[in-house]
């Protein structure tokens, strides 16, 4: 018996470590040149679907699906309907993890997991290391539940498991409620599905209670889906809402057939199952694979209403479109100028957003949400300039080490401005700061605005001397403005010299980041 345990835990943990490796090493994988290999490699929703499903059979889990598909959706990498697809087709490329255990590839799965342990290993793989961890972590994934499947096969002659089918017997929502929380905890439904299954072999539950097993992992997997995207941005909720229409559309199939098959003893899905000649692991492996096909093929031809429905019930917000890039694309790559003349362009786009900070100040406004869209701006611009510099590895020029740079102070500039609006939204509303605040809003937004606009005017990031100038004038008066309210009639408390000292401190900062900012563009149209 302690045999049988121990391997039914190892399995899982092997199982969960499978599950651990394979996330971890896509997110490595997940760069830029993956998401621009994805808007290449799905031009219609048809590809999106075959690559859902070669993506839901690597994964294992359609909460993390849902993430990926949702973020490439927010991204505007791929348009609703594509995200639609990769769903439909994950759910049926996740259920293949049944069909698979239930015809014992266990050899096949060994065979991946130690050649791919090996090349982990060792030394040669080199750049392609990542490959074969996540390899590895997909084989442990199917050796974990063929362990555990197998493990717990002796228990079959042991009396407590008789006892426990008694117990289980009286009512098939016992089963349907255990999975939905199992699958809720577990946050997949497959492995819930193949622990019933191998609990179906040695006869703990019935055919039945199998099927609603099936059906209560779908519902706990659809609550984990609601849970987690409560905080999710419109364009990941649709995403979100649509796999929660697939698990809604497959329990008003099947969980009706399944109450007519056992209370008027029609023969309908399970019987057309059970009468194969296949063992029962076979014919329930079968089977789930069948209850994913079927939604898939029912809701595939009319993505169309889909897409426009939930557009309409979650449109996409305007810190989403600030989050997407508007002028880099992977096609720029083949001419590096070309390639960084667009960077620049969704430079001042940061620094449009950075405005748009001093404006949320401006009406007392919380600007957590402007930070994270701005900083998803930023990270997809670092992201195209690490790919442009690996298509042209041999071409670093001066027009690239002046937007690197720029870049670099992009990301300081962000992380100033953001702690400045912080201090500025604490200063209270009769506060001896407040005409600082407002001075300093003004002042600081005026200066970005002129910066864009003059940027966009001229269509070239390049020589701007007369605002390099503006910002030195700009720094030196608030040196001034700092002496004046120090004198000692000022009137301020403690606290609030305390505070004009910090937040006089940081628009000197900004100050001296925007003129390095435009010196470095100097710098490159000199060169």
């Amino acid at each position: 018996m302690a045999d049988g345990i121990g391997g039914i835990l190892g399995g899982l943990g092997l199982f969960f470590a499978g599950m651990w490796l394979l996330s971890e090493n896509l997110k490595v994988l997940a760069g830029y040149r993956l998401r621009i290999l994805a808007t290449r490699w799905i031009p219609d929703r048809f590809a999106a679907f075959g690559w859902g499903m070669l993506a839901g059979s690597v994964v294992q889990s359609m909460t993390t699906l849902t993430f990926v598909a949702g973020s490439a959706r927010q991204a505007g990498l791929i348009s609703a309907d594509r995200a639609f697809s990769i769903v439909l087709g994950g759910n049926i490329g996740t259920s293949l993890l049944v069909l698979i255990v239930a015809f014992d590839l266990e050899v096949a799965a060994l065979c991946v997991l130690g050649a791919a342990g090996a090349a982990m290993a060792s030394g040669w793989t080199g750049r392609y290391r990542n490959h074969a961890t996540l390899l590895f972590g997909l084989a442990a994934v199917f050796v974990g539940l063929f362990l555990a499947k197998e493990s717990a096969a002796p228990f079959a002659d042991h009396v407590w498991v008789g006892d426990l089918a008694k117990w289980m017997s009286y009512s098939l929502w016992f089963a349907f409620a255990g999975a939905a929380l199992l699958a809720f905890v577990m946050q997949s439904v497959m492995p819930v599905i193949i622990l019933g299954i191998g609990m179906t072999a040695i006869d703990v539950i019935s055919v039945d209670q199998l099927l609603m097993i099936a059906y209560g992992a779908w519902t706990g997997s659809s609550f984990l889906l609601l849970a987690l995207s409560a905080n999710f941005t419109s364009a990941s909720r649709q995403v979100a809402a649509y796999q929660m229409l697939v698990n809604i559309v497959s329990l008003a199939i099947f969980m009706p057939i399944h109450f007519v098959e056992i209370h008027s003893d029609i023969p309908l899905m399970k019987a057309a199952m059970l009468a194969t000649d296949m063992e029962v692991g076979q014919q329930m492996g079968l089977f789930i694979v069948l209850t994913n096909i079927i939604p898939a093929a029912l809701l595939f031809p009319v993505l169309d209403p889909a897409v426009r429905q939930y557009e309409k019930l979650w449109p996409m917000t305007r810190l989403e479109r600030m989050s997407q890039t508007r002028y880099i694309h992977d096609r720029a790559f083949n001419d590096l100028d070309m390639a960084l003349i667009l960077a620049e362009l969704e430079q001042y786009r940061v620094l449009a957003g950075l405005s748009e900070y001093l404006g949320a100040v401006r009406g007392n406004e919380a600007i957590s949400e402007l930070n994270r869209a701005n900083g998803l701006l930023i990270s997809q611009i670092e992201e195209f300039l690490e790919e442009a510099k690996t298509h042209h590895p041999a071409e670093w020029t001066e027009h690239l080490n002046s937007v690197l740079v720029r870049q670099r102070i992009l990301v300081w500039l962000d992380e100033q401005v953001v702690d400045l609006c912080k201090m500025l939204n604490s200063v209270p509303d009769r506060s001896g700061l407040t005409g600082l605040k407002s001075s300093v809003v003004e002042g600081l937004d005026a200066v970005l605005l002129v910066i864009v606009q003059e940027a966009q005017a001229a269509g070239d990031a390049a020589e701007h001397p007369f605002y390099a100038a503006r910002i030195v004038d700009r720094g030196g008066f608030m040196r001034d403005v700092r002496d004046m309210y120090l004198r000692e009639d000022a009137g301020l408390s403690r606290e609030e010299r305390s505070g004009l000292l910090r937040i006089t401190n940081i628009v000197e900062l900004v100050f001296f980041l925007l003129i390095e900012f435009m010196r470095q563009a100097e710098q490159r149209k000199a060169a």
